[in-house]
């Protein structure tokens, strides 16, 4: 059975958690400790990520976008930002070199 988890900050994770969602709560010093954990776990198939910890570590993020299909990450915006890149235009710019304005 295909399983959702969700990254982010308590007030996130608890907004999904109502929904029976479980999630991680990171520190940017564990963050990656707990990447690695959903990774090696095979029953998660999507993971609703606070789009803060990802810009935090997106060099990471796209490339384990790039080369896995599975689990699907999702950024989630919590707040509106008027300098907001486009995540998957970045993504496609970054891994085949063709930049989508």
């Amino acid at each position: 059975m295909s399983r959702i988890v969700t990254v982010g900050s308590e007030t996130f994770v608890l907004a999904f958690r109502i929904q029976g969602i479980e999630g991680f709560i990171p520190t940017q010093s564990d963050f990656n400790k707990i990447i690695d954990k959903i990774l090696a776990d095979q029953s998660i198939a999507i993971v609703f990520l606070q789009e803060e910890f990802y810009f935090a570590n997106q060099d990471r993020m796209d490339k384990i976008k790039a080369t896995r299909t599975k689990p699907l990450f999702v950024e989630v915006p919590i707040e509106k930002k008027e300098h907001h890149v486009d995540a998957i235009a970045s993504l496609i710019r970054k891994t085949i070199g063709i930049s989508i304005e």
